[in-house]
């Protein structure tokens, strides 16, 4: 199927059927192997195996699983050979697969879907992404896709474009802090390692998560009747900054391994959507309840520096109570390290440099549990404010989603959302409310609950 590869070029104005068959596959379809391929992905699976049972056999007394180090970095070592048996073993299989014929696999993809699949890739034109908070996948046109992203870039508030990266001062900032930490006996040989290796060190990359849940029923219904009508709808998009390969990469991962368990200690934590199922299942609920459901705007974007770092001193004692493989860091150390984070949040898109100006990068393996800690901080101030809070039953809450149940009347509810947008100065809240319905109506006045378990893992 060579000559395929010369497949035209397309745009979004131009993508049929079998561009729809072969991105509806999702983004994680795999196409059928190439046969002359194959033989040699064969050998280099035996010789993953074959390190894998070396490794188990060389060190098999001396470190147990379930007491490894969290931070440990991965060996590249490689024993030579193992005992007798394995390595009789280990050379038949060789052998076996060596003789093993090689035939031609079923085609998971038509000719026409591959020839699509070809000129998907080849097109420069688009962009292909996963939708935000569903598993759709968007075929957006490159040029306003790079605008939209350039648009929010542009705002003074949070962003501030760079001439150039400071990756290697910020890593150096982060090791004058963790080098005395060891040295002092506070952070082990295996963190030190995890978070001093050496790399070539580069910032972030941002990309946008289209945000089709936002497109109204009407843009739906006239898009529906006129296919055409989509090129004319730009769809908002979401903010993702990857922080991989960057100089706060490993530290972030290193004190989320701390702050998450504050996280988890909180009553209104939601894990998943099992969770979250449990909970409800447990509850006895009255005849007439209401159910409601609340968005924190831009949470991620809109959290001042120092709220978040005063939070994390505030709620740090809680680590006590928590059962760690290693010894928890001084505070003042730990704040530091991430006013360092939240300051140098630097990241390139389209050839071009920016420095996050206020709130965190979604994106960054850190941001979540920052962001949780705070939020948690809000949510109770405007609860001992809220003067019917006995009358809620219940409250769960997922990163800047919440759902809650209430046993009194819509108008004493609103009262909560009032207090709510008055007592943060940037961020702001947007919430669904029910009418009040009884135990086991199931109609569109279940909205609360669909909407906040779209976002629940």
């Amino acid at each position: 199927m060579e000559e395929v590869a010369e497949a035209e070029e397309i745009d979004t104005e131009e993508i049929g059927t079998f561009h729809i068959n072969i991105l509806s596959k999702g983004l994680k379809f795999i196409p059928s192997p190439v046969l002359k391929r194959a033989k040699n992905d064969l050998l280099c699976d035996w010789e993953n195996l074959s390190r894998r049972m070396r490794l188990n056999y060389s060190f098999r007394n001396t470190e147990n699983s379930s007491e490894k180090h969290p931070f440990k970095r991965k060996s590249e070592f490689t024993p030579e050979f193992a005992n007798n048996a394995i390595e009789t073993y280990l050379w038949k299989t060789k052998v076996e697969l060596e003789r093993l014929p090689m035939v031609n696999s079923r085609n998971n993809l038509t000719k026409n879907e591959f020839n699509s699949l070809i000129s998907l890739k080849k097109n420069e034109n688009i962009i292909i992404k996963k939708a935000d908070k569903c598993s759709s996948i968007v075929v957006l046109d490159k040029h306003m896709y790079i605008k939209q992203a350039m648009t929010q870039l542009s705002s003074e508030i949070h962003y501030h474009k760079l001439s150039e990266t400071h990756s290697k001062d910020i890593f150096n900032k982060i090791i004058d802090i963790i080098i005395p930490l060891h040295n002092m006996g506070h952070i082990d040989k295996h963190s030190l390692d995890y978070l001093t290796s050496g790399k070539e060190f580069k910032p972030g990359r941002l990309y946008m998560l289209p945000k089709t849940h936002k497109l109204s029923i009407d843009q739906i219904n006239d898009i529906e009747k006129d296919k055409n009508l989509i090129k004319d709808i730009n769809i908002p998009g979401r903010p993702i900054i990857s922080m991989s390969g960057s100089p706060t990469e490993t530290i972030a991962h290193f004190i989320d391994y701390f702050l998450r368990e504050i996280v988890f200690q909180q009553w209104t934590y939601t894990k998943d959507s099992t969770a979250f199922i449990n909970k409800i299942q447990e509850l006895k609920l009255p005849f007439e309840f209401i159910m409601a459901s609340f968005d924190v705007t831009s949470m991620y974007t809109y959290m001042e520096h120092s709220e978040i770092v005063n939070a994390i001193d505030r709620a740090w004692n809680k680590l006590r109570s928590c059962n760690f493989k290693m010894k928890i860091p001084p505070i003042q150390s730990m704040l530091e390290l991430i006013r360092i984070i939240l300051k140098n949040n630097e990241f390139e898109f389209n050839g071009e440099l920016f420095r996050q100006k206020i709130g965190v990068p979604m994106g960054s393996p850190l941001s979540p549990s920052l962001t949780d800690i705070r939020m948690f901080e809000i949510i109770n101030e405007i609860l001992n404010k809220f003067t019917m809070r006995d009358k809620i039953m219940h409250l769960s809450v997922y990163r800047d989603d919440a759902f809650l149940i209430f046993k009194g009347t819509k108008a004493e509810l609103t009262e909560f959302f009032d207090i709510s947008n008055s007592i943060h100065p940037l961020l702001k809240f947007t919430f669904d409310i029910n009418c009040q319905i009884g135990i086991g109506i199931l109609s569109k006045e279940m909205q609360p609950l669909r909407v906040f378990m779209r976002d629940l893992p």
